[in-house]
């Protein structure tokens, strides 16, 4: 019987519903995707512009509201990288917690 690691993730994550569609994107280096799990500590993004582990990134995340943050990437996969939010105004995550609150699944009573 083997027994599951613990998450050493800090922060809890939202699986995105596909109709919930954030798009993501960076200047330079050119990326293009969709985020597909985020939350306070970072994200997944689902890209065909994959990035070396440890590549510094500022990504610009859209759907009804927009923020820029500065990232690590930390996962790499063939389908996309996971990112660390490492460099964020206030505002910006403050825009960020709005929309995990928007996004977060409504528990049913």
């Amino acid at each position: 019987m083997s027994v599951p690691k613990p998450d050493p993730r800090r922060h809890a994550r939202i699986l995105l519903d596909p109709q919930h569609t954030l798009r993501c994107e960076s200047a330079a280096p050119k990326i293009n995707g969709s985020v597909t799990v985020i939350g306070l500590g970072g994200m997944f993004v689902r890209t065909a512009s994959i990035q070396p582990f440890g590549a510094e990134l500022r990504l610009r995340v859209h759907n009804s509201v927009t923020f820029e943050v500065g990232c690590t990437v930390r996962s790499v996969s063939e389908n996309g990288v996971g990112v660390e939010f490492t460099a964020m105004a206030r505002p910006e995550e403050e825009k960020l917690k709005s929309l995990l609150l928007h996004l977060r699944p409504r528990s049913a009573n």
